[in-house]
């Protein structure tokens, strides 16, 4: 790749359902790798944790809560998935302390919740999800993909309504 030449790509969703939501986490997660790290950011009630359900059940996974009081959740299905929730870590050495290092190298799906609160710790490449909405009201969803597997994963979602 050239300097200064950037594959990042976006997509956004102006109006999704919660059933529009369930398809673009199950779209997202035909198109997820081993190692893939999703950064999902967006208010309380947003529907990020409904998000990484339709993710994990595409995987397998059945029985996603929310980390918010463990930080993180580890589940088996096709692949790995560790679901983290940084809502009350206030830096990333808190991050660090509990093996974040050691989740990353393990292979499996990423997915961190709050991910604005440990910034420094993401790693360069990844998928960013910003979801804007709550409670029943329809999302606006972005997708911002940092690298070229991302962008893979960004056209998976192509078509989701």
């Amino acid at each position: 790749m050239r300097a200064g030449h950037s594959t990042d790509m976006e997509k956004g969703f102006d109006s999704l359902s919660l059933d529009g939501m369930d398809r673009l986490g199950r779209a997202l997660a035909d198109a997820l790798f081993d190692g893939a790290f999703i950064a999902m950011y967006g208010d309380l009630g947003a529907g990020k944790t409904t998000l990484v359900k339709s993710v994990a059940a595409e995987l397998g996974i059945y029985d996603v809560l929310s980390p918010t009081f463990t930080i993180v959740r580890e589940h088996e299905g096709s692949m790995k998935l560790f679901h983290f929730d940084a809502y009350r870590l206030s830096d990333a050495d808190e991050l660090y302390a509990i093996g974040f290092d050691d989740y990353m190298r393990r292979g499996g799906v990423c997915i961190m919740e709050w991910p604005q609160n440990v910034s420094e710790a993401l790693p360069a490449e990844r998928l960013d999800i910003f979801i804007e909405g709550s409670g029943d009201m329809r999302r606006k969803v972005k997708l911002s993909s940092h690298g070229e597997k991302y962008d893979a994963v960004i056209a998976a979602a192509e078509g989701v309504e």
